[in-house]
């Protein structure tokens, strides 16, 4: 197991309700997949009738980095590292529309977020926290935005990625030492090496400062209006080892030698019918691009809405473990405006800022009538972050109670005056049935302990503690990778082959 830590959702929230109450716990404390959850109908309560696993959230329920109302879709992007968010676009190495598509106006992100994502994944794997602190910011929010292109022409992808938001280049420095630690682990990239993920180039970039929009004393929304955004991508040049390279590509890996590909941003600002928007945030007395805010103001425009006048403050709790089982109980009690005050500021400020609407979109939930009374955690360290592991916890519903608690590679629940009900991870792999894979067999049991040993992660901010969704997010992706082997890697490449 590797010693990034584990645990985590991997897109967002863990978790499912069944189709009782539709609430959503984080696991263990609550079964996966359509129709199975801790309280759902016709199930008592407390006992697990499906496997723990992961889902999305029940139908319209929004949860911290989705808004509800955003056309049922995932804001533009979520974390640093991701894909280009909103699929394949022109010039960004996806195929080109069929002749007469016309995108349907403001409901596309620009490509400049696309950009934002990819050069967060690779200044992450090339060690940006050491450049952190501040060195990135500028005196403007448009100068912010012309460095940023400016350190991407010149390739100078550390400079460029210190541009970004502090809080969200932290997180892709934290998801790229995860991943490129374990893909070294792992033999797939070769020690020490550095990654090239193609070039991008912005020509005769034109910002219109006149026309930019100062949200709040903190944010500015910069207006691009021309220029050329060229980029040619390949993989020939990353660092595979010379064996996951032969095994992974037998007819050779494809070039990087491609025909760049030219986007005008006139044309994308004329098809789009308004310049592209890139959000500047303040950050002590600098300015710094962000790809969190510039999803949120793209997401914002295209259900009509304003920036809040206010923002969601946060609330924390003293201690970590508070933090975990108040967040909990606000998800089970459906109140998203104490789910908001729990994230952490540090990593999502963004939340806060755009809560109002949130919250406004969210409704008047239904809250399940559950109440967590007791938890019971097993706290350890993920890259300076409190995180914990399940030990024993305590839920009352409809007059019951009910105990949880880890035993082994075992989840057992037990109703007051009733017998335990175990749920061990062979029998979720019974389950699943015959994967007719034997590598998969092979592996199936470590992922699903893997998923078992589930850590959520805190972070402390001013003396209090909040849960934090993009470091519980990166350690569940070290605990996936961490549970395999080199021979492991090499079983898979031969039996895709």
């Amino acid at each position: 197991m590797s010693d990034n830590g584990r645990g985590g959702p991997p897109d967002g929230w863990p978790g499912q309700g069944g189709p009782g109450h539709g609430q959503q716990v984080p696991p263990p404390y609550q079964g996966g997949g359509a129709g199975g959850g801790w309280y759902g109908q016709g199930q008592q309560p407390g006992y697990p009738q499906q496997q723990p696993g992961w889902g999305p959230p029940p139908q319209g329920q929004p949860y911290p980095g989705q808004q509800q109302g955003w056309a049922g879709q995932q804001p533009t992007a979520t974390l640093p590292g991701g894909p280009p968010p909103g699929g394949p676009q022109p010039g960004w190495g996806g195929a080109q529309p069929p002749p007469g598509y016309s995108a349907p106006p403001r409901r596309r992100g620009p490509i400049i977020i696309a950009i934002v994502a990819v050069l967060a994944l690779a200044g992450g794997a090339f060690g940006v926290v050491t450049w952190l602190s501040g060195r990135g910011g500028s005196d403007t929010p448009a100068a912010a935005l012309q460095a940023f292109t400016q350190d991407l022409n010149s390739q100078n992808l550390i400079d460029a990625a210190s541009r970004l938001h502090p809080a969200e280049a932290q997180l892709a420095a934290d998801a790229g030492d995860v991943l490129v630690d374990e893909l070294v682990r792992l033999n797939v990239l070769k020690p020490n090496a550095e990654l090239g993920l193609g070039s991008i180039e912005f020509k005769d970039l034109q910002i219109d400062e006149a026309a930019a929009e100062q949200v709040r004393d903190d944010l500015v929304i910069n207006k691009v209006t021309g220029g050329q955004i060229i980029s040619q991508q390949g993989f020939g040049d990353l660092p595979f080892t010379d064996e996951f390279a032969q095994k992974a590509f037998p007819d050779g890996m494809v070039p990087t030698t491609n025909a760049p590909t030219t986007v005008d941003i006139k044309d994308l600002v004329e098809q789009n019918g308004e310049p592209l928007r890139m959000a500047s945030v303040k950050v002590g007395s600098e300015w710094y691009v962000s790809l969190f805010y510039t999803a949120a103001d793209y997401g914002l425009r295209a259900e009509g809405e304003q920036w809040p006048a206010q923002s969601v403050p946060a609330v924390g709790a003293d201690t970590a473990q508070a933090a975990v089982q108040d967040t909990v109980q606000a998800i089970l009690d459906q109140d998203m405006r104490r789910i908001i005050e729990l994230m952490d500021p540090a990593e999502l400020q963004v939340l806060h800022d755009t809560g109002e609407v949130i919250i406004d979109n969210a409704g008047t939930g239904s809250p399940s009538g559950a109440k967590l009374l007791e938890l019971e955690t097993t706290e350890t360290t993920v890259r300076g972050h409190t995180a914990l592991q399940l030990k024993r916890a305590v839920i009352e519903a409809d007059g019951s109670r009910g105990t949880i608690e880890r035993d082994g590679d075992c989840i057992v629940a037990t109703e007051d005056g009733g017998a335990p009900q175990r749920v061990c991870s062979a029998d979720i792999l019974d389950s699943l049935g015959d994967a007719g894979d034997p590598t998969l067999e092979r592996l199936a049991p470590r992922v699903v302990q893997a998923i078992f040993d589930v850590q959520i992660v805190t972070n402390e901010v001013d003396g209090k503690h909040y849960f934090s969704p993009g470091q519980t997010t990166i350690s569940l992706f070290g605990s996936a990778l961490g549970v395999l082997e080199p021979q492991d890697i090499t079983a898979l490449l031969e039996s895709a082959n």
